[in-house]
C-alpha cells in the first residue's frame, strides 16, 4: 500500500496519519479512465519528471486500477509548472459533503488580538491526508508512461 506524505522543512518525506479521507461513490458508479491528453515535448518532459520524482519517492507506483484520470500541467504565478491530475469527472460523481464551511467572519474575529501571522505552504498538499484504502484505485491518473495510483 502506498503512503501518503509530506515534505517536511528540511526536504525530507514524511507521512501524516491524524486523518483518512473516503471518496464516497455509489456502488453503481462507472468507473472512470481517461486517455492521457497529447502533450508537446516540453509538457510531456514535466510530467516524466514529476512522475520520476515520485517513483523515486515511493509516493506512486505502477497501477492497473480501472479507474484513471488524466495529468495536465498547470501554470503556477511564479511561471513554473504544476504537476495535476483533473479530477473533475471524478468529483461529479462522488457523493457530497454537506458539512458547512466556516463563515469568514467568524473565522476573524476568532483571530482576536492577534498581530503575528504566518502561512504554510505545503508541496503536494493533496498527498498529506491518508486515503482509505478501498479508494486509492479511484485516485489513479494516467500519463505516457502508464497509470499510477
Amino acid at each position: 500500500m502506498l503512503q501518503t506524505h509530506s515534505f517536511m522543512l528540511d526536504g525530507t518525506l514524511g507521512v501524516i496519519r491524524a486523518s483518512e479521507h473516503a471518496i464516497d461513490t455509489s456502488p453503481d458508479a462507472l468507473h472512470i479512465w481517461a486517455q492521457p491528453y497529447r502533450t508537446r515535448p516540453l509538457k510531456r518532459q514535466v510530467i516524466s519528471d514529476q512522475m520520476n520524482k515520485m517513483l523515486k519517492l515511493n509516493v506512486i507506483a505502477t497501477s492497473y486500477s480501472a479507474w484513471a484520470s488524466f495529468v495536465v500541467i498547470v501554470p503556477k504565478k511564479n511561471g513554473k509548472a504544476r504537476f495535476s491530475v483533473d479530477y473533475r469527472r471524478l468529483n461529479n460523481i462522488t457523493k457530497k459533503d454537506a458539512y458547512p464551511l466556516p463563515q469568514m467572519e467568524d473565522c476573524l474575529v476568532s483571530l482576536g488580538d492577534a498581530q503575528v501571522f504566518s502561512s504554510l505552504d505545503c508541496t503536494a498538499a493533496y498527498r498529506q491526508v491518508l486515503l482509505r484504502k478501498d479508494d486509492q484505485e479511484k485516485t489513479a491518473f494516467t500519463a505516457h508512461g502508464g497509470t499510477y495510483p
